[in-house]
């Protein structure tokens, strides 16, 4: 936080430049003397080993629904807060089935899905499982379940309007998921077609419910002025490339001596990480986006 917070012009305690802090910062920097575990203020060679596999996107050897074959990394370096129920716990291995507080969080969120709807084992061990070997199980389920196919051209013929919005540091579902299915949808369409229909919102801070920004939106009002009444949304403050930042940026509202300021923003070609920016042509306008404790926009 101290190296990146910064960044986007504001110390406000929300990392809203991720791809700036992601060239800034060096999980290096943390490393404790000779790589030993000699406190709390650094990190062992294999506290960093953790905190790379948590950050680190996983190839899930198999197609999805829509395609999808990995899953991206965990906000950890991104300002998210990992104690409590997504913390790490307060022991190395967790039991069988994991608890909550007492065991690594995302073992916890984990182990019902692996447990229950793939293996249908009660008495399975989640740490044990390969996706690979359970490959037709995790198809059928994924097209029961899941919402990550690029092709919604049904929706929009039918008229319908969607709007995306993801926290930056969401420790429950990572934003990058988000990110990939926005770029795919802009590749499937291009991005003047899907701004018809589409509009996409990161904000920075905000994670599962929680985070330093908890962020409160008119979501449904304004759905309801693009489908009856043609009212698409509208740029609340004009914001160039160079403030536009990679990553997952856009600004939905900063605190400073306790007042709300909105500063709404959006998706654009810089805000996509580098591997995915050429998939984004132009930025749709941004949403009215307001703390939870300030007085609505409207």
């Amino acid at each position: 936080m101290k190296a990146c917070d910064g960044l986007d012009g504001a110390e406000d305690g929300v990392i809203s430049n991720v791809a700036g802090c992601a060239a800034t910062f060096k999980l290096a920097s943390l490393r404790c003397a000779e790589g030993r575990d000699t406190g709390d203020d650094c990190l062992s060679d294999q506290q960093m080993k953790s905190v790379e596999a948590i950050h680190s996107p996983v190839s899930l050897g198999l197609a999805l629904q829509g395609g999808v074959s990995s899953f991206p990394g965990w906000p950890i370096l991104e300002g998210a807060d990992w104690t409590g129920l997504f913390g790490f716990g307060t022991r190395p291995k967790p039991t069988n089935p994991p608890e909550a507080l007492k065991d690594f969080g995302l073992a916890v969120l984990s182990d019902p899905g692996v447990r229950y709807m793939v293996l249908r084992d009660p008495t399975a061990d989640p740490l044990q499982f390969d996706p690979a070997k359970h490959e037709a199980r995790l198809r059928e389920l994924s097209d029961l379940i899941d919402a990550s196919s690029d092709d919604i051209s049904a929706f929009k013929a039918r008229g319908g309007k969607l709007l995306l919005m993801h926290g930056t540091v969401d420790s429950a579902a990572p934003p990058q998921n988000s990110v990939d299915y926005y770029v795919r949808l802009v590749a499937r369409f291009g991005q003047g077609p899907l701004d018809d229909f589409v509009r996409f919102y990161v904000a920075p801070g905000f994670g599962h419910g929680t985070g330093q920004f908890i962020v409160g939106w008119g979501a449904l009002g304004v759905l309801e002025n693009w489908v009856e009444r043609g009212e698409a949304p509208v740029r609340r403050q004009s914001w160039t490339p160079k403030m536009a930042i990679a990553g997952a940026r856009a600004r939905s509202a900063s605190i400073r001596r306790g007042r709300a300021m909105s500063r709404a923003t959006s998706m654009t070609p810089r805000a996509l990480p580098a591997r995915t920016r050429e998939a984004a042509q132009a930025r749709p306008p941004p949403l009215k986006l307001c703390w939870r404790n300030a007085a609505p926009h409207r």
